[in-house]
């Protein structure tokens, strides 16, 4: 009697067992129906010719050179897929790579099938010192690294006593460097240095070794138009370099020297 007990427990497990394989494999089967289906259902949705493939590149906005650099380095793999998440990612390796281009965007072409980057040349206007750090000074007061970069040798120096945190130079600073690069031909003596400490005023030391105490970073145009007659009538007496102090500009007084050689 309980070898025929244990019989019928035996094959009622077993029996149970059977059942779950069979769902199993039926759920199996159905969801490969289903993933088959969808994929077929995608694939009718959005047939592959209607993906961006890849052709080629076409750089705007740069010279030659720049303009080979960046193709060489943003040149696409023809007949890749590439989604507008990758033209993404592609801007942000352009800026890395490329510090001295401002305004890229990369986009694609649908109808020549070309990937697409513009950008600008940065214009710099001075190499800015700091803490044992050199960076370049764009027209906009930006900060950018000199790495790799083919800026002219001859820029104004800036000296400060520390970087900005936002890597931008003052608007006040960053537009006196724009005057003085757009004016250097109307100073008596080309400009080279500008120092401007964090709690003091600006001066600058011009070619010829004089030291201009410009002070504050008011009446530009009105500084830079009487410096010159400043400069011219104070040659006539007095040789070598000159120091000449604007920073009482306001009150009309300009009081000019021989520059102490301790000084300079």
């Amino acid at each position: 009697m309980r070898l025929k007990v244990r019989r019928q427990r035996v094959r009622s497990v077993l029996g149970m067992l059977l059942a779950a394989a069979v769902l199993a494999a039926v759920c199996w089967g159905g969801c490969l129906a289903y993933s088959s289906a969808m994929g077929l259902a995608h694939k009718a949705s959005r047939p592959d010719w209607t993906y961006w493939r890849a052709k080629g590149i076409k750089v705007r906005g740069l010279p030659a050179q720049q303009s080979v650099d960046v193709s060489d380095f943003a040149a696409p793999e023809p007949g890749r897929v590439y989604l507008s998440s990758d033209c993404a990612k592609l801007q942000y390796r352009l800026s890395e790579q490329f510090p001295y281009l401002r305004k890229i965007r990369v986009h694609r072409n649908w109808l020549t099938r070309n990937m697409v980057v513009s950008a600008l040349l940065r214009k710099p206007v001075g190499l800015i010192s700091a803490a044992d750090r050199q960076v370049y000074a764009d027209e906009s007061g930006e900060l950018y690294s000199m790495s790799g970069s083919t800026e002219p040798a001859r820029l104004l120096s800036v000296r400060l006593d520390s970087l900005p945190p936002s890597r931008r130079l003052k608007p006040e600073l960053a537009a006196l460097l724009n005057y003085i690069d757009a004016n250097i031909p109307l100073f008596p003596a080309t400009p080279v240095e500008l120092r401007q400490p964090d709690s003091g005023e600006v001066s600058l030391r011009l070619e010829d070794g004089s030291v201009v105490d410009w002070g504050n970073f008011a009446y530009a145009r009105e500084k830079l138009d009487r410096l010159k007659a400043v400069f011219d009538m104070a040659k006539a007496r007095i040789q070598g370099p000159l120091r000449i102090n604007m920073t009482n500009f306001e009150d009309g007084s300009i009081p000019v020297s021989a520059l102490d050689p301790r000084q300079g």
